[in-house]
């Protein structure tokens, strides 16, 4: 069964499991904010700040210049370094 909520329930267990001041490593494709049904999304301003919810954003490597230089929505994926506050 699909999830809608899926990718943000998983980063909202991952919050929970991870320790005060812990730090996860997350790499999610990254462009214009994008929803292609049944199959995955492509995660834009919008999106990262709901994604990214209760987390401190220590360091990205995302570059919005980027997005779509290839012809491809969803071939760039930044790394991004997140801490629990």
């Amino acid at each position: 069964m699909l999830n809608p909520w899926g990718d943000l329930i998983a980063m909202a267990r991952a919050w929970c499991l991870t320790k005060l001041g812990g730090r996860v490593l997350i790499g999610v494709p990254s462009g214009p904010d994008l929803i292609y049904f049944n199959t995955h999304r492509v995660y834009g301003p919008v999106m990262f700040s709901h994604l990214f919810a209760n987390w401190n954003q220590v360091y990205t490597e995302n570059d919005f210049s980027n997005f779509n230089k290839t012809g491809c929505n969803y071939c760039y994926e930044p790394l991004h370094v997140l801490e629990k506050n």
